[in-house]
């Protein structure tokens, strides 16, 4: 069987121009030269022999000029022949070929001897070893990085020197776009066989609705499943015990099979020194929470991981982890008032473990030398904004110093503006009525801690009713009505705190909530990202977890691998930042692919597979030859009717 196609498939239109010759020779009539006869009888005679002469010429010349035509564009159009026939062949003609090899952290998986990386790095060899000096191949990884350096087109073989350069990434870019790039690449060699080869290792993924080459996916290993465990979500939590608070570190582990694990070892490493270890048991695909005890003696930063020993996917055995340890903590209150609600003074009790931690800030006695060195400010009950105050407030934010707001139920223009300009909260007035909460944002760091079913269960008395235009995060929330903000760690409470007949005061939320705040507010509390996220450079530095220093002319950097960042902030210590990994390539599911004309999945035997594109021979040379001949003929033909007449 054998099937016809086009590289250039845009020109085709043009064929339409060998209509030319045809309209010329049917609606442009030729005058007859004018010859004179002696007689009628040799006229009529020499005419009609003539006449059939020069008809059939001129018929054969339409078709040649026709044809010249029409084969020329076609040639230009690139034209090629496929066939079965052709695979007995020994020789193919020139290919383009990009191999995308799967560099997430999925491929450190451990089969046998080795992982898939390695496996995938042989069989891009193997196809090496197929190639010839006419043949074009691009090397594409999913690291978006090693592409824009070293993913270029190579006539004749890939360099092994490359594959020294590949390393797994913790932000794979998505296939679709993987694909798209060894389109462009295909695009660009201007050969008409071309093929996409993906060597992964048959975990599930989105595949691409429509591929203009066909993709090949060479798997490096014929498993069903994995013998996986992950460690997640590493952090630190408090429980307030006899008026103290006990940190604990707190982590996931995750049984990603169907095999029951037993004695699994996972160890805690803070500040470079292993300080506990212990065996866990999961059963088939359990998730269970696990708990470290923490010493937390010093003041200071406090950094490390939680990790467990699983030789087979050692890429998601660590979680990281940090948090600053205040042991004198100072906090400012500005108020027109002597004394605190009790229950935010008890919390604030223990979060600076002595009440003369706590100082109380008139208006009279407002200056920046004297809060400058807090570590967060309250503001409570203050009922008038004056010019001072403002300038004290901006100056503190300006200093990365965090601000909690209480406000007066008298709440004059002055602080509806400031609320309206920082908080984008305008309107506020306060109503006597009872609030459902219905909403907590668990994605911030001061809820985070939080379960989805402490939510909706909770009253409160008493409440700022206002209106949010701005880009707050809304942290707390009744129906439609916010009742906690957020914004560059200035935070609003919107609830009456003197109201002792509010579940909410009473209720184990409250104290948790206010702590964390406190931490968030005095930027103390686990400071965590995931890869691929952008943090904020105060000097322009960060410190990576290898330990080398990275400056940069931007204000932000991209986290590309997981591990503890240090960032210069111009205090005597970095602050600490964990980075971790997104889990979603700790499960496996087995790929599969139903009914796509572009896309299969090879077997072991896919060297015998792969580029059977070849097999299509390219014949524009053969019709340029014709279209060659074609016009010798015709000036043969021309020139043997001018030489007769």
């Amino acid at each position: 069987m054998f099937q016809l196609s086009f590289l250039n498939t845009s020109i085709l239109f043009l064929t339409l121009a060998a209509t030319v010759p045809i309209l010329i020779y049917l609606f442009v009539a030729k005058k007859p030269r004018q010859v004179i006869f002696s007689t009628i009888r040799h006229i009529k005679a020499s005419q009609q022999r003539q006449k059939s002469k020069i008809k059939l010429k001129n018929i054969l010349l339409l078709i040649i000029r026709t044809l010249i035509i029409l084969l020329t564009i076609l040639a230009i159009a690139r034209p090629a022949i496929k066939s079965p026939i052709f695979n007995k062949w020994a020789k193919h003609s020139p290919t383009a070929i990009a191999i995308i090899l799967d560099t997430s952290y999925s491929m450190d998986y451990l089969v046998d001897t080795r992982t898939d990386l390695e496996v995938g790095k042989d069989f891009i060899k193997k196809i090496n070893d197929k190639l010839t000096d006419k043949d074009v191949v691009t090397l594409i990884t999913s690291d978006d990085e090693w592409n824009k350096l070293y993913a270029n087109i190579h006539y004749g073989k890939i360099p092994e020197s490359l594959l020294g350069n590949i390393e797994l990434t913790a932000l794979p870019t998505h296939l679709n776009d993987l694909v798209q790039l060894a389109n462009d690449k295909l695009k660009e060699t201007q050969l008409f066989n071309r093929e996409i080869y993906l060597i992964n290792n048959l975990r599930k993924q989105e595949l691409p609705e429509k591929t203009e080459y066909p993709l090949l996916i060479i798997p490096t290993s014929d498993k069903d499943d994995w013998n996986n465990l992950s460690c997640q979500n590493a952090r630190v939590e408090e429980d307030f015990i006899e008026r103290k608070v006990e940190k604990r570190l707190a982590f996931e582990l995750v049984n990603h099979s169907p095999y029951e694990q037993s004695d699994v070892v996972g160890l805690l490493l803070v500040n470079g020194s292993i300080v506990a270890e212990k065996a866990f048991n999961l059963n088939p695909f359990e998730k269970k929470t696990e708990y470290f005890d923490l010493q937390t003696d010093d003041p200071g930063w406090y950094s490390g991981f939680v990790s467990i020993r699983n030789e087979r996917l050692q890429f998601d055995n660590k979680s990281y982890f940090s948090f600053y340890n205040e042991q004198n903590p100072q906090i400012a209150v500005i108020s027109d008032d002597s004394k605190l609600p009790l229950p935010l003074s008890s919390v604030l009790g223990i979060y600076t473990k002595r009440g003369s931690n706590v100082r109380f800030y008139r208006e009279d006695d407002l200056a920046y030398e004297k809060i400058n060195d807090v570590g967060f400010v309250i503001v409570y009950d203050k009922k008038e904004l004056t010019p001072k105050l403002r300038f004290l407030l901006d100056r503190l934010k300006e200093d990365n110093i965090g601000i909690l707001h209480l406000p007066s139920k008298e709440i004059t223009s002055n602080w509806q503006e400031y609320y309206q300009t920082v908080l984008g909260l305008s309107s506020l007035e306060f109503q006597q009525e009872q609030l459902r909460i219905s909403y907590l944002n668990l994605y911030h760091p001061i809820f985070s801690i939080f379960e989805k079913s402490d939510q909706d269960r909770i009253n409160l008395l008493g409440y700022w009713k206002g209106t949010l235009k701005g880009n707050a995060n809304t942290l707390v929330q009744a129906d439609t009505i916010p009742l906690v903000l957020e914004n560059k760690r200035e935070v609003i409470w919107l609830f009456d705190l003197n109201n002792y007949q509010s579940e909410l005061l009473v209720d184990p939320l409250f104290p948790v909530m206010a702590y964390r705040t406190f931490l968030y507010c005095s930027n103390l509390s686990s400071l965590q990202t995931t890869v691929g996220q952008k943090i904020t450079l105060p000097q322009n530095q960060v410190l990576l977890p290898g330990g080398e220093l990275y400056t940069t002319n931007r204000s932000t950097y991209t986290v590309k691998q997981p591990g503890i960042y240090q960032i210069p902030e111009g205090k005597e210590e970095n602050q600490h930042l964990a980075v971790n990994i997104e889990y979603n390539l700790s499960d496996f599911e087995k790929l599969t692919v139903e009914k796509h004309n572009n896309i299969a999945i090879l077997d072991q035997e896919w060297e015998s597979q792969i580029m059977m594109s070849r097999t299509g021979i390219e014949i524009w040379k053969h019709l340029f030859f014709l279209v060659l001949l074609l016009v010798i003929v015709e000036i043969i033909l021309v020139k043997h009717q001018e030489s007769r007449q």
